[in-house]
């Protein structure tokens, strides 16, 4: 390639070194072609990819724990003990252990309408603690309200005369079988002894 160059008052063409460069160099010289858009789109595709998995896991997570708040409020709400299953005193809690499983499934149920098969997976976790938990504290409170109305019942039949058979057919399940290995059944006709 031949340059112009000035000498003194005339101007003359003078060889010049070549680079290598030549005006048909291929587009894949300068990062182009079809090989490399390929793996740039694949790339751009992964690191897309990526991106929403990693937000989906946030929103995914998020409205787990509003569930999961959800179904606290749910809880606290049928488990009160002021309105509650835990306000039922005496024989009137005795029907709580089947009435209320069936109570929270249906609200629990209501809760996972909201949310996707994933949702559901990471709250089904949560849920089974919960149900777990619940269940337990619904089992000590029947179990000390049966006490506490077996002892009521027993210290009323000790402190009043009346038919045995009344008193029999007023009593708990574990307060009947007290009765009748004690021989205190509606046919006997004798009275307690303290």
């Amino acid at each position: 390639m031949k340059v112009p160059t000035y000498q003194g008052n005339q101007v003359r063409s003078k060889n010049t070194v070549d680079m290598g460069a030549s005006v048909n160099t291929p587009v894949e010289g300068f990062g182009g072609g079809a090989a490399n858009v390929v793996k740039v789109a694949t790339k751009a595709a992964d690191t897309y990819n990526d991106i929403y998995k990693e937000y989906k896991k946030k929103a995914d997570e998020i409205k787990v724990t509003e569930a999961q708040y959800r179904l606290a409020e749910m809880t606290n709400k049928m488990m009160n003990p002021i309105d509650g299953a835990l306000s039922k005193k005496g024989k009137d809690s005795f029907g709580l252990l089947e009435k209320f499983p069936e109570d929270y499934s249906k609200a629990i149920s209501e809760i996972e309408k909201e949310l996707s098969d994933d949702q559901k997976s990471l709250f089904s976790e949560h849920v089974l603690k919960e149900k777990l938990k619940t269940e337990r504290q619904l089992q000590d409170h029947v179990a000390g309200e049966s006490v506490r109305y077996d002892n009521e019942v027993t210290s009323n039949f000790t402190k009043t005369p009346s038919s045995p058979g009344l008193i029999h057919s007023a009593c708990s399940p574990y307060l009947r079988s007290v009765l009748v290995m004690s021989g205190l059944t509606p046919n006997s006709q004798s009275s307690p002894s303290v």
